[in-house]
């Protein structure tokens, strides 16, 4: 099966994680944004790897009152924990997303 031409997924998911390359334009950053505002995705989260080597996370929610519009929540660094309260708790320290945890296969 080619998954290109088949739906796996129907709705709309409670959020988008979207990895920043460096590569990546702020045109092409913008567009996604607008595209995930336009599917009316409630939670945007972008990611990408630090010149550091830090993982950075910034937590959106969708601004119904602007359009293309997304409203930062919080937003963590390498160590440090994010943390969102709503629409439920939700704790990640953003470089653990490096390590390997020890279940299965690694």
């Amino acid at each position: 099966d080619d998954l290109n031409s088949v739906s796996v997924f129907f709705g709309i998911p409670e959020l988008a994680v979207e990895l920043w390359s460096p590569t990546n334009t702020l045109a092409e950053m913008n567009a996604k944004r607008r595209e995930y505002h336009t599917a009316e995705l409630p939670i945007f989260v972008e990611a990408y790897i630090s010149d550091s080597g830090d993982v950075h996370l910034e937590w959106f929610v969708r601004d119904p009152r602007r359009e293309g519009r997304w409203r930062t929540i919080t937003a963590a660094s390498g160590d440090s924990e994010l943390l969102v309260q709503q629409p439920r708790e939700f704790r990640i320290v953003p470089n653990e997303l490096l390590r390997p945890t020890g279940r299965g296969g690694g």
